[in-house]
């Protein structure tokens, strides 16, 4: 409805004649005042309790589709709930006509030195080193740079605690303790520096060990001759609970720098597109799916929909697959929505969790490390020594991958529980007969066709070890 106004002379009232006066001041005479009142009418639409009033082109037009039953465009909705304060009008930002350049290779050593005081850059360049120097290498230009002693050892002190596996060659060890006979300066106060070189490389030299020892045991484990066994878990949760325990175990195997080095081998191959051939190479990374799709095939939804809850989305998704569920969390047509929904939620859970056993987040592996390499793909990242290193690129990708170490370097709360772990670890992949025998153990057989075939397998796997 248009706005509309009336209006006519009155005379003022004693109250608006002595304001009027108080604002001319002494001395001036009223000759003549009139009043005018108009009235103003408009249409207001209230969206979520907000007034938004029905002006112009656009008001015209929801005016239109309210008394036709028709639905705005999307560019008119969008336009009411930004007026109403509801969303936010997209920021355009300018141009900056001198875009951030790439670190080159010669300036690599200089840039992270000076990163000192920006722990997470300074995170993002190691990480991302491998594609210019081997850590021989660049220990050595470190070592040839005009730095200072307190600077190099704030570096490598972090270097050694977020990639202790970079000096697990005998040749890294050497360069490294090398580096630090050459550290003179007094910022450790004398005697104090080589208390302080020689309690990092003793821990970083235990870590190693201790690490050695955990892939050894993890490698026999996988190698072992397995066992044909039938044995009913009648425990979701403890069953959900020991496959935890073990993707924790084998995911705190897995270095930060695997990642990358799996960046590296595929530049090399000059491949573009990311196929499941390429991860699969990377045995220690797929040690931990492995003992999800092929040791657990046997287990039902209930195991599954435990491990949801514990945020073991590896071990769920090869329960699924392995029992050859229907797609859903599986589907990719979906871009795997459905899971990435899920472990968005555990995700924010293990951040504001104060306890150990709401911190755990194990993501679907496969599809982290695809997800890297779209993140590298899409973003058209290229890193080489002739053009360098992109750094927002670099630091996007960066804290995916720390992410994850966070994720991988958390405490299991859960204790071994020695038959299911036995189980999972020792047994072979079952057969189809083995698989329905294991499932009527589970469940009673109901209708004649199944008691007849629970009968016939019964007796097959009558000495089977139950």
């Amino acid at each position: 409805m248009a706005g509309a106004s009336s209006g006519g002379g009155m005379a003022l009232s004693a109250e608006e004649e002595s304001l009027v006066r108080t604002l001319l001041g002494p001395g001036h005479e009223i000759v003549s005042v009139e009043k005018e009142v108009k009235i103003h009418e408009e249409e207001i639409l209230f969206i979520n309790g907000k007034p938004l009033a029905l002006e112009g082109p656009q008001g015209e037009e929801i005016r239109r589709c309210l008394l036709n039953g028709t639905i705005p465009s999307q560019d008119l909705i969008n336009h009411l709930l930004e007026e109403a304060g509801l969303i936010l009008r997209p920021r355009q930002t300018v141009k900056s006509p001198d875009p951030e350049k790439p670190i080159s290779f010669e300036d690599f050593p200089r840039k992270l030195v000076h990163a000192q005081r920006h722990p997470e850059m300074q995170h993002t360049l190691l990480l991302w080193s491998r594609y210019f120097y081997s850590p021989v290498q660049l220990l050595s230009c470190l070592q040839r740079g005009s730095h200072s002693d307190k600077e190099l050892y704030s570096l490598v002190s972090r270097w050694a605690l977020w990639f202790p596996e970079d000096f697990g060659h005998e040749e890294a060890m050497e360069s490294l303790k090398l580096l630090f006979n050459g550290l003179s300066g007094p910022f450790l106060n004398g005697t104090a520096d080589f208390h302080g070189t020689s309690h990092l490389l003793q821990t970083l030299s235990s870590h190693l060990s201790g690490l050695k020892k955990q892939e050894h045991k993890a490698q026999s484990q996988l190698n072992q001759a397995k066992e044909s066994m039938l044995c009913p878990l009648n425990d979701s949760l403890a069953t959900a609970q020991e496959l935890t325990r073990i993707e924790m175990r084998h995911l705190n195997l897995i270095s930060s720098v695997e990642f990358v080095n799996v960046f590296i081998r595929d530049a090399f191959k000059k491949r573009q597109a990311v196929k499941e051939e390429d991860t699969q190479k990377m045995d220690p990374l797929f040690q931990a799916h492995s003992i999800a799709s092929n040791q657990t095939v046997f287990y039902d939804n209930y195991v599954a929909r435990k491990c949801v809850e514990l945020a073991n989305f590896n071990s769920m998704m090869g329960i699924i697959n392995g029992l050859g569920q229907p797609p859903h969390q599986l589907d990719p047509t979906s871009n795997f929505r459905s899971y990435r929904s899920t472990f968005g939620a555990a995700i924010s859970r293990s951040e504001n969790a104060s306890d150990s056993i709401q911190r755990i987040v194990i993501p679907f592996f496969s599809l982290f490390v695809k997800d890297l390499y779209f993140a590298k793909e899409t973003q058209h990242m290229e890193v080489s020594a002739d053009k360098g290193l992109p750094v927002t690129q670099a630091q996007h990708i960066a804290n995916k991958i720390m992410e994850f170490a966070r994720w991988k370097d958390l405490t299991c709360p859960y204790q071994k529980d020695p038959l299911i772990a036995h189980y999972l670890l020792k047994s072979k992949p079952m057969t189809e007969e083995e698989l329905d025998y294991s499932s009527f153990l589970n469940e009673p057989p109901m209708c004649s066709f199944e008691k007849s075939k629970y009968k016939e397998l019964k007796a097959k796997f009558k000495t089977s070890s139950i």
